[in-house]
């Protein structure tokens, strides 16, 4: 077993030894265009990944991962094929289980039927992940490199004669991250004119001719990219001081990262910022968050608005927005690396 998956493991007992349980259990969730596929935190447990239902089940000195997949596992953890309706788990009568708040209710009312107790985790796995390590960060790297790649690719075009509506865009901007080797960290969203004040506009039909907000990312081996841009197609003075506005707090909050620095200074450091230039009403502070993790899932934490503090090798978004109904929105977003400063992966 590798030696980072041992530390990962070590996290988790101390969790079970806290909480006093006797183990966690992990279920595979289920996915209307991907069907079953495994959780993140199944991956990031066990280095196990596939598309049949399975479960892991990690005790202090038991780990056993419970597939119909004919797939290997890592030495250090136990195999098991499934029986009908979870009949493997009824071994666990009587225990006090820690399992994911996303834990499809089917399973839920069948591990009490089992007479196991359960107990809802918060977010203390998904915490363990915040801290990336150096495969974990290459891979990051990776993503927003090619995330970049594709960026700039686009911004040689005439956009306004290659892509007559925002569908035309997004299956572009699919075409290329395919074309690159990765898939996509979600589906691309596509904003243009007012169509761009919804924080998370679908592309439709809708004719680009005035500006445009583009939100997408690459994954790379399950890790993943995230970023934004928001550019005009002809000229407007309010939206151009309205980028520059976005653009300047983004800096402002990029430059005044360093490990120790708390989400919530950031978060109201961006509140001054826009109440300074009249844009608070407006802005993302009424929408989302300043940013969020990023890593085996688009959005983990931290939660850039919070009271975590910031440690090296996190890594995060910073995304402040203004959202105009009349005038549409505008958000600029990158992917953080955090060492003794920030690294931005998408610039």
């Amino acid at each position: 077993m590798k030696y980072v998956l041992k530390c990962r493991l070590k996290s988790v007992e101390k969790i079970i030894k806290k909480k006093n349980l006797d183990g966690i259990l992990l279920f595979s969730r289920y996915s209307p265009t991907e069907s079953w596929t495994t959780t993140p935190n199944i991956f990031y447990f066990s280095d196990f990944y596939d598309n049949w239902f399975s479960a892991l089940l990690l005790m202090e000195r038991k780990r056993i991962i419970y597939t119909s997949s004919d797939k290997k596992v890592l030495s250090g953890f136990e195999k098991e094929a499934w029986k009908k309706k979870l009949e493997n788990l009824r071994k666990l009568k009587g225990m006090k289980i820690g399992i994911e708040k996303q834990t499809a209710f089917g399973i839920v009312k069948r591990l009490k039927r089992f007479g196991i107790k359960v107990v809802l985790l918060e977010d203390e796995l998904e915490k363990i992940r915040m801290i990336k390590d150096d495969e974990e960060i290459r891979k990051i790297k990776n993503a927003g490199k090619t995330t970049k790649k594709i960026f700039n690719e686009l911004i040689e075009k005439n956009i306004k004669q290659k892509f007559k509506t925002e569908l035309d865009l997004k299956e572009w901007i699919i075409k290329k991250i395919f074309e690159n080797g990765m898939t996509i960290s979600f589906t691309p969203l596509v904003g243009s004119g007012p169509h761009s004040a919804e924080i998370h506009a679908s592309a439709s039909q809708r004719k680009i001719k005035d500006h445009v907000l583009l939100d997408f990312g690459c994954c790379y081996e399950h890790y993943r990219s995230d970023f934004s841009r928001t550019f005009l197609i002809r000229k407007n003075k309010n939206l151009e001081k309205i980028i520059d506005a976005v653009s300047g707090v983004q800096k402002e909050i990029i430059d005044v990262l360093e490990p120790g620095v708390s989400s919530k200074l950031l978060f109201d450091l961006a509140r001054k910022k826009f109440k300074k230039v009249g844009l608070e009403k407006k802005s993302f502070l009424n929408y989302h968050a300043l940013g969020h993790g990023v890593g085996l899932e688009i959005h983990e934490p931290p939660c850039i608005d919070d009271d975590t503090k910031l440690e090296k090798n996190m890594v995060f978004t910073i995304e402040p927005a203004v959202y105009d109904k009349k005038l549409g929105g505008v958000r600029i977003e990158d992917t953080i690396l955090l060492k003794n400063n920030a690294k931005i992966l998408t610039k």
